[in-house]
């Protein structure tokens, strides 16, 4: 996969939509680096972009951890909006969560990593899906706060 789009809508008449690139075209970087020092010659061209040696290689694993860093600060962040919101998500990837205040900062982190992790969902679709969860909440915070609800397509 190397893009997806995230469709949502919730009370309110809330409504959000992306579309980016994923961490598959760092894997697929990752791979072509590999094979760029595996070459038996130099390519001057390459070698600039590259820098010495397996620079390139290591500056896609260092992008990669970040993203990996930034999901876990994201997720925490979208687990504790605050609000109880019943959260749908269908498409390519098929779940429900509820966001639930009384829970422990820490309790609703792992509930929600777990639901992310067991729908496979990589780094740059799960900051998006907290992304709109923030801006879910931003929306509704001054408005009625009962039986609040969102809905997401994510489509891989």
């Amino acid at each position: 996969m190397l893009g997806f789009r995230i469709d949502a809508f919730g009370k309110h008449d809330f409504t959000w939509h992306t579309s980016s690139w994923t961490e598959g075209s760092l894997a697929a970087l990752g791979i072509a680096l590999k094979q760029v020092n595996r070459l038996p010659i130099r390519v001057p061209v390459l070698s600039t972009l590259l820098g010495p040696g397996n620079a390139g290689s290591k500056q896609v694993a260092a992008i990669h951890d970040a993203f990996r860093d930034l999901k876990f600060r994201f997720l925490y962040d979208a687990a504790n909006l605050g609000l109880k919101v019943r959260v749908s998500a269908y498409g390519d990837v098929n779940f429900r969560h509820t966001l639930d205040p009384s829970h422990s900062p820490d309790q609703a982190a792992v509930a929600l990593l777990k639901t992310v992790v067991a729908h496979d969902m990589g780094d740059q679709v799960v900051i998006q899906f907290c992304r709109c969860l923030q801006d879910f909440r931003l929306e509704v915070l001054a408005k009625d706060a009962t039986d609040l609800w969102l809905r997401m397509a994510i489509n891989l």
